[in-house]
This record gives C-alpha cells, sequence and structure tokens, in this order.
C-alpha cells in the first residue's frame, strides 16, 4: 500500500484543508497559499522528472500537500503547522506526507534551536524528538528546495526568498545564513542529478 495519496485524492485533500480553514478561521492569505503550494508540486514534479530516478507523481503529491498544516493558522491557535500537518496525515496512513510535513521545515534532524528564532521552544522539542535517528532522503531535500522557490505570490530565486524571511521574522542575515548554505547544497546536489542548472530548468531568474 502506498503510503501518500494519488494525484486525485491530494488534491481533494488540499482543497478539504482550505476550507477547513476558510470555515474555522480568517484566511488572508489564502491566495498565497494556494500560488505556493501549486508552486511547490509543480517544481518538485518538474525536477523528480528531470532526474529520472525520483517519481515524478509522489513528487508532485509531497509538495502539494507539505504545507497542509497551515489548515490551523499558527499565531492564532500556537499549534506548529508541520505537527499539525504531521498528525492529520499519520491519521490518513500517509507517513510519507507526514515526514514532509516535519522535515520541509528544517535543515537537519539535529538542527541547532539557534537558527529557528521565530518557532517556540516547544515546536523545537517536538520535531527534535520526532526527527531522532533519521536521516534525510531526496524527497525530504527536494521539497526544501522547492519551498525556497517562492516569495509572497512571486517565484523567486533562493537568495530572493532568504531575503523576505529575513524582513518578515526581523531577522538578521546571520540567523539564516545556515539554511541559506543548506539550500545551495541542495541545488547543487540536484543541478547535477538533472544535468541542467534547476534555475534554468524552472525558468528562476537569478
Amino acid at each position: 500500500m502506498k503510503k501518500y495519496p494519488n494525484i486525485r485524492n491530494a488534491e481533494k485533500i488540499w482543497r478539504e484543508g482550505i476550507k477547513y480553514r476558510e470555515l474555522n478561521f480568517d484566511f488572508n492569505e489564502k491566495d498565497v497559499y494556494i500560488f505556493h503550494s501549486r508552486g511547490v508540486a509543480y517544481c518538485c514534479q518538474e525536477i523528480a522528472k528531470k532526474t529520472k530516478e525520483l517519481d515524478e507523481d509522489k513528487a508532485y503529491v509531497l509538495g502539494l500537500l507539505h504545507d497542509y498544516g497551515k489548515r490551523q493558522p499558527e499565531k492564532l491557535t500556537g499549534r506548529f503547522h508541520g505537527q499539525e500537518g504531521y498528525d492529520v496525515m499519520n491519521a490518513m496512513s500517509y507517513p510519507d506526507v507526514a515526514r514532509i510535513c516535519l522535515t520541509h521545515s528544517f535543515y537537519a534532524p539535529n538542527f541547532n534551536e539557534k537558527y529557528y528564532k521565530s518557532y517556540k521552544p516547544e515546536w523545537l522539542s517536538w520535531a527534535k524528538e520526532k526527527m531522532l535517528g533519521m536521516e534525510f532522503n531526496d524527497y525530504d531535500y527536494l521539497v526544501q528546495l522547492c519551498d525556497m522557490f517562492f516569495e509572497d505570490i512571486n517565484m523567486v530565486n533562493i537568495k530572493e526568498r532568504m531575503k523576505g524571511i529575513v524582513k518578515r521574522y526581523s531577522l538578521t542575515w546571520d540567523d539564516i545564513e545556515i539554511q541559506y548554505e543548506h539550500v545551495m547544497n541542495i541545488k547543487k546536489y540536484f543541478d547535477k542529478k538533472c544535468s541542467e542548472d534547476i534555475y534554468e530548468l524552472l525558468n528562476i531568474i537569478c
């Protein structure tokens, strides 16, 4: 049995998540969420297709649902979107999606908490416990990479995305430097796997 839904069911789950948010909370950033989720799904699928090693349907599904946990707003509920997505997807018997809901936010399973100043301590403790002994795989890295190609309703390069994060959370470049280096290394990894610069593959302006 597959550990993730097919594309048709993933789309249904994704739309239900949006409806849940609209019915229970304000969703002022709905357009951004839709643009981001579909964009990440598209990029994951295109890169997977190019590698000829990863399953492009699985890549699309994981990209589409990586932020499913945002069906609950973190600021209002205090619930980490990674945990919300992880718990709901495991309850649906989709552990591969649950994993991505968790791993897409962290540069390593044994991450240093000081690089996550905008996260609550209890979120970080929970994440570390769940990722104890875990090793990231190509799907983890793929979603982490594609997550960095979108800022607001624009497709951007990684550096521009990082600038947006710094501004949005009142951080400094030192606060996110290790994440930036991590994602750039992932890009180089997939550049090699695709035998093509990812920016060129996805028509992203450097």
